[in-house]
């Protein structure tokens, strides 16, 4: 059964998690389609990708409210129609919806060329369009078990004294790392690294940002593994090298790294060198050596176990190892 959430009852855009920009060898994410390549991100930076909109982020948005920057989604123009934007909570795609005839609803590819309308509440109500540019719903998981995934883009018009700039949702200058995907019911804290279910909205996660990587591992709460929060909390820590769970990222971007989770079937992209440390939803269980960091740093942090040696314990669910 498909489960449409309508806009009005179900949408929150959440500002995901900021770092575990770590950078992926060749060829690991297919870019036969679109060049789909979190690792691969040439942009991003401890901070993220997160979706921005003059200068405010795309972040949470209370049903009917406002969020803390400014923005209010109002509807979204198909053509010459209006819809109501929603979310399918099992595709985690867009929609759109006709509440007077509820037969008549659009998505998928339909919805490329199609406008958000953004209310710019500290601007005296002006108005932004965000427009949809492209669209792929078949995007390879990194999980030999996971779905395939969709993906967008979208774009709107900045003004100033020198003209109009087309400018992406996704604030990066590289094309590929413009796309984003959507997760629903999962809210993202950025101090803390928190996931925090929500079934009263949706996060958007640009290519680059922890959550979008969680996606692509197929650990987002709507994923075939049907992975638990604490497993989803693990995957978020082990992403940002936050191994005290504290909300400290420990990498940068580049920094290579190999993981592996349980039961396999997350297979690394790098031959793996020095064990990193093997993760749990508390952050780090045991550590070995950092990707980035020095041991010292990190136990400065908290006091982390150092392992005594690299098998994956009753529940810990990710191993990291440095890479070449």
């Amino acid at each position: 059964m498909r489960t449409f959430t309508l806009f009005s009852s179900l949408f929150a855009l959440t500002l995901t998690l900021a770092s575990g920009c770590d950078e992926a060898a060749s060829g690991f994410a297919s870019d036969e389609a679109i060049a789909f390549r979190p690792f691969s991100c040439t942009w991003c930076t401890t901070f993220g990708n997160g979706p921005i909109v003059n200068n405010s982020s795309l972040s949470w948005i209370v049903p009917g409210g406002t969020t803390p920057s400014g923005l209010k989604v109002q509807h979204v123009q198909v053509g010459m129609k209006q819809y109501t934007l929603g979310v399918n909570t099992e595709t985690e795609r867009f929609t759109g919806r006709d509440l007077n005839n509820p037969a008549d609803r659009v998505d998928g590819a339909a919805l490329v060329g199609a406008k958000i309308v953004l209310e710019l509440m500290n601007s005296g109500g002006a108005q932004v369009l965000l427009t949809i540019t492209d669209y792929d719903e078949e995007i390879a998981s990194w999980s030999e078990t996971g779905a395939p995934v969709t993906a967008y883009r979208a774009t709107y018009m900045t003004h100033s004294k020198g003209g109009s700039v087309v400018t992406p949702l996704c604030p990066s200058a590289s094309p590929e790392n413009q796309w984003f995907v959507l997760i629903a019911g999962e809210r993202y804290d950025e101090s803390s690294h928190a996931a925090i279910p929500d079934g009263s909205g949706v996060t958007i996660a640009c290519v680059g940002e922890a959550a979008a990587k969680m996606k692509m591992l197929d650990y987002h709460p709507q994923g075939a593994r049907g992975a638990s929060l604490a497993q989803r909390q693990s995957t978020l820590y082990m992403l940002t090298a936050d191994y005290c769970g504290s909300g400290t990222s420990n990498t940068i971007s580049g920094k290579h790294v190999a993981w592996e989770n349980a039961d396999g079937t997350a297979p690394p992209p790098y031959d793996a060198t020095d064990l990193e440390a093997i993760w749990g939803p508390s952050g780090a269980l045991c550590i070995h050596k950092p990707r980035h960091v020095s041991l010292d740093e990190v136990l400065d942090q908290c006091a982390i176990p150092l392992c005594d040696d690299d098998s994956i314990p009753p529940g810990a669910e990710w191993r990291t190892s440095l890479a070449e």
